[in-house]
């Protein structure tokens, strides 16, 4: 039985209490002090939510989103940190090192070819690997900064070592420090990629 049935089946001589209705209540104010019987506040029940599920191809697509926004970030971050390293600050070592060896002018297509291909390796092993347990399909910060520098490292490490096995005159210190600057780029972008796949999710 209701609160509201409940009071109207007491005799009017007899209530101890009247029912004043409020939002999102029912508040009962006693007024015969005999009783003693303190006001009570009914909690009604909340208004059923009416849900309406994304279909699984919808949610396919938001994911495929999701990475694509990823991969644009990891490409962003690359070319970015790859301008100011080459451009800039690593410019004359590079030069006075290989500077017989490089292409004047370099080989534009090569090179995109490069930035669409490794970031997709980033974000397939680093950023969001298909083994990834949790619901979104996400690394943990640390194991995606680790991936990445792992990465990073043997990618980087492959063309040094071969460069060093197979062209003479490659010097050592390229090897040493392309590979860790190759380490240190893919663990950066591969967090940058997180970061947007986290914002997204």
């Amino acid at each position: 039985m209701s609160a509201q049935q409940e009071i109207a089946s007491v005799p009017d001589n007899k209530k101890p209490w009247v029912a004043l209705r409020t939002e999102p209540s029912i508040r009962l104010r006693h007024y015969n002090r005999d009783f003693g019987i303190k006001s009570q506040r009914l909690p009604q029940a909340e208004p059923s939510k009416t849900f309406f599920p994304i279909s699984k191809s919808k949610q396919d697509e938001i994911k495929m989103l999701n990475y694509l926004a990823a991969y644009g970030a990891i490409i962003l971050v690359m070319l970015a940190i790859d301008i100011v390293w080459l451009g800039f600050i690593a410019k004359a070592f590079y030069r006075d090192s290989i500077g017989h060896l490089m292409a004047d002018p370099p080989n534009l297509v090569a090179g995109g070819v490069f930035y669409l291909l490794y970031p997709i390796g980033v974000l397939l092993f680093a950023v969001a690997p298909l083994t990834s347990s949790t619901a979104a399909g996400l690394m943990p910060w640390s194991k995606t900064i680790l991936a990445g520098a792992l990465f990073g490292f043997f990618c980087y490490a492959t063309y040094d070592l071969t460069n060093l096995a197979t062209l003479r005159g490659w010097p050592l210190r390229i090897v040493l420090v392309d590979i860790a600057f190759g380490t240190a780029l893919t663990a950066v972008a591969a967090a940058a990629g997180r970061w947007v796949l986290g914002r997204m999710s």
